[in-house]
């Protein structure tokens, strides 16, 4: 099987600040201005031994230009230029063999292993700054991964006491060029730069339950080291550091409750909780065990209702997010929202 896709976005931003301007002369708010950007892919699929083995393999085009506008506004940095563009490939190898199928109890018993090699661009204010707290860098190179997966999954059915079960285990081994980075602790106005690469190592792991027709269990956890590859002396980065803002450990629960045909046939009803927990995690770069400077760690709850109707055609979701308003930090210890409420409504033809 051969698959193309292609992905065009155009963003258009005009930041204004209002509190900000209030009280000060100087506009913090970014530059206006907008983004192109294109991802188009094409992978082959292929399917060998009754669909025991499972070959992918793809490739994928980048293509991006951004450009901002020196508005005029009063700021302490002004654009040094204000037009950036970048395109580069990607490319990926996944193999998957299944060495159980449909014997007794176990459903499937399959490995997988697999290679990428990906890239992220920068942002608009990555390049451009905000002419407040981050400086102008047009020159920014994307981040470019070579990615290493291994891993097997299992899938049981009708053991004792739960209906079905499955089991997932991933290794990853990541090695990264050009890293972005931003010394967000500096008095004077620094811009975001390429750096060392660095090597990321961790393992996840999935659980999912089918307890019965109506209860089902998740739980997710995700485990992971990610250190500098080299010694940067002019930014103060030695061999061997833990990269801040990057959590090492974080995992996910969730229960969900289920009931189709309810009250009427092709009516579907769905109450869940979910919950998440990070453990803390460096501000900075790790330099001592004695370092105490670090992004506290959280757990937070959702809860939601689903109810659809003809046959999922029309279907309304209510969300209650982190319901017990507990107090969340994000990368470089910004403060996330608290309870947050959200409701959908889809149609489908």
């Amino acid at each position: 099987m051969l698959t193309w896709s292609g992905l065009y976005r155009y963003e258009s931003q005009d930041p204004e600040d209002k509190r900000a301007a209030k009280g000060q002369t100087l506009n913090s708010a970014g530059f206006p201005g907008y983004s192109h950007s294109v991802v188009t892919g094409l992978s082959l699929e292929n399917n060998f031994w009754n669909e025991r083995i499972q070959n992918v393999a793809g490739v994928k085009g980048y293509y991006y230009s951004i450009k901002a506008d020196d508005d005029g506004e009063k700021r302490i940095q002004q654009l040094t230029d204000d037009y950036a563009e970048n395109k580069d490939f990607g490319y990926s190898e996944n193999l998957r063999v299944k060495l159980i199928d449909n014997l007794s109890a176990v459903e499937q018993f399959a490995v997988k292993g697999g290679y990428q090699h990906s890239l992220r661009f920068p942002t608009r204010e990555e390049i451009f700054g905000d002419g407040m707290y981050v400086q102008c860098s047009p020159n920014l190179k994307p981040e470019k991964s070579d990615n290493f997966t291994a891993g097997a999954e299992l899938d049981v059915r009708q053991i004792p006491l739960l209906l079905k079960l499955h089991l997932e285990f991933n290794w990853f081994y990541l090695l990264m060029e050009d890293r972005i980075y931003w010394n967000n602790y500096a008095s004077v106005p620094r811009p975001y730069y390429n750096s060392v690469g660095t090597k990321a190592t961790g393992f996840e792991i999935d659980a999912s339950i089918d307890v019965n027709e109506y209860i089902s269990l998740s739980y997710n956890l995700t485990k992971q080291s990610v250190e500098s590859r080299e010694a940067d002396l002019a930014y103060g980065i030695a061999k061997g550091l833990t990269v801040p803002n990057i959590p090492t450990l974080y995992m996910n629960f969730g229960a969900e409750f289920h009931v189709g045909d309810l009250i009427y046939r092709d009516v579907f009803f769905k109450l869940y909780w979910l919950a998440n927990y990070t453990d803390e995690y460096y501000y900075s770069w790790k330099v001592s065990k004695r370092q105490d400077r670090t992004i506290p760690s959280s757990f937070t709850q959702d809860l939601g209702v689903e109810y659809s109707i003809l046959a999922n055609m029309l279907s309304w979701n209510f969300e209650v997010r982190n319901f017990m308003d507990v107090r969340v930090y994000d990368k470089y210890g910004e403060s996330k929202p608290g309870r947050a409420f959200a409701t959908k409504v889809k149609f489908t033809l």
